[in-house]
């Protein structure tokens, strides 16, 4: 399972902690607008293309988590917030105890540390012609449907 995957299961399961301030963006691209893609590139001048596809506009952690509270039917004046700062702490006590009792948790200072850091990737899908069947917000919908 992938980590949006994963994010949306945490909001749903109740056990999510935002850890930041939330301004990082993340790239994200949605399942049935890569099928598409990969359709229209079949019909592209022939050659060799490379892209590095993702649907765009990204996402801010806060909205990505705002939304999904919201399709989801979640009061997001619930979502607990800790400071990087506390979030990587925390993280590090899990790494000590990982380390001495030879376990893998599901918290860890390099997950902390990925969830905060910005992971946005520019692409030039919008020279191609290509438009998407899908926008982020209603492909995340779908998702969480």
């Amino acid at each position: 399972r992938g980590n949006v995957y994963n994010l949306l299961n945490q909001i749903r399961s109740k056990k999510f902690v935002m850890i930041g301030n939330g301004k990082n963006t993340k790239s994200m691209a949605y399942i049935e607008n890569i099928v598409a893609f990969m359709n229209f590139c079949l019909k592209i001048d022939k050659g060799k293309h490379i892209f590095n596809y993702s649907d765009s506009p990204d996402f801010t952690m806060n909205e990505l988590v705002l939304l999904t509270y919201s399709y989801l039917g979640f009061n997001s004046s619930r979502i607990i917030r800790i400071p990087f700062f506390i979030g990587l702490a925390i993280g590090k006590v899990f790494d000590l105890l990982g380390f001495l009792f030879g376990k893998k948790f599901i918290v860890s200072s390099i997950r902390v540390k990925k969830f905060c850091a910005n992971s946005s990737y520019s692409n030039s899908i919008e020279t191609t012609g290509f438009i998407r069947p899908y926008s982020l917000k209603r492909a995340l919908k779908k998702t969480i449907n």
